[in-house]
Parts: structure tokens; C-alpha cells; sequence
């Protein structure tokens, strides 16, 4: 759809039954698309191309929360093991990085994001007891957590970058 609301076109292939497309995220230059799919082909995270509707599957353990950097040909996503960042291409670059014990990574809802320069992620952690959760930030290039205790108090975790 264009930025003005209107001209909608399918970019997908038609669904079948038992196959679905979900959360996607695009590419900085919007060329593609980062998707969570199952088909009769298989399941995980794929990537599209927008102009073709082709998908080309790059990680059948993906569970949820795309994110595709702003800047790099990288996407942020939850997986088997925990927190992952991949290349569209299918590159492992980063991951999984687990969360410390009787937490876990919160994937509802899209709880992770890129900071505008791609150096960091923010993403939310589920406490060791119901309703406990909290922001962390990630070092994209090692991995170091570092949560803002500051959002444990209040259980915030609207994981969202702000210029």
C-alpha cells in the first residue's frame, strides 16, 4: 500500500490451506521482507523479495518478533535458544543468546527493537515470577545484556527505539 493509504497490492502468493504470513518487517531500501511463514514447504523465518512475492526460508527455528536493522542487512528475531541476529542471506551473526536463569526473552507483541545506528537492540525479559518483566539493551556486536533496571519497578517493557 502506499504511504497515502491507497493502491493496495498482494505481494504474497495466494494462501493455502495450513499455510499463513506473519510479522513482517522490511528491508532499510523496502525491497524485502522479513516474514514468519508455514507452508507446505516448511516453517520459520523467511525472507521476501517484494517485487517477486518469492520467499526463501533462512531459519525454520524462528518463534517470533522480526525486527530487520535500519541500517545493515541484518534482522533481530527470537529463536530455538533465544535471542538471534541473522543475514538475509542466512548468515548467523550474532546468537542465540539466552537470558539468565527462571527469566526468559518476552517475543509477545514485537518486544524488540534496533537502535537508529544498528548497535543496539532493545528487547523485554519476563521475570522469574508472573508479570515480572523489564528493558534490556543488547551490544549487537557482543552480545552483553545490559538491563535498565529502572523498568523492573513498574514492569515496563514496550520495547521500542525513540530518536
Amino acid at each position: 500500500m502506499s504511504g497515502t493509504g491507497t493502491g493496495a497490492t498482494r505481494i504474497s502468493p495466494v494462501s493455502t490451506t495450513n499455510e499463513w504470513w506473519a510479522s513482517p518487517s522490511p528491508s532499510p531500501d523496502g525491497s524485502q521482507l522479513a516474514v514468519l511463514f508455514a507452508s507446505q514447504t516448511g516453517a520459520g523465518l523467511g525472507v521476501m523479495t517484494v517485487a517477486t512475492g518469492q520467499i526463501q526460508p533462512i531459519d525454520p527455528g524462528a518463534r517470533a518478533a522480526l525486527r530487520w536493522s535500519p541500517v545493515a542487512d541484518e534482522i533481530a528475531y527470537f529463536g530455538d535458544g533465544g535471542l538471534r541476529v541473522i543475514r538475509a542471506d542466512g548468515l548467523l551473526v550474532l546468537g542465540p543468546i539466552a537470558t539468565p536463569v527462571d527469566v526468559g526473552w518476552d517475543g509477545s507483541d514485537g518486544q524488540i527493537d534496533w537502535s537508529g545506528d544498528g548497535k543496539w537492540l532493545i528487547a523485554c525479559i519476563t521475570g522469574a515470577f508472573s508479570g515480572a518483566r523489564h528493558l534490556t539493551l543488547i551490544d549487537r556486536l557482543t552480545g552483553e545484556l545490559l538491563p535498565l533496571a529502572f523498568t523492573a519497578r513498574d514492569n515496563l517493557c514496550g520495547a521500542t527505539w525513540q530518536p
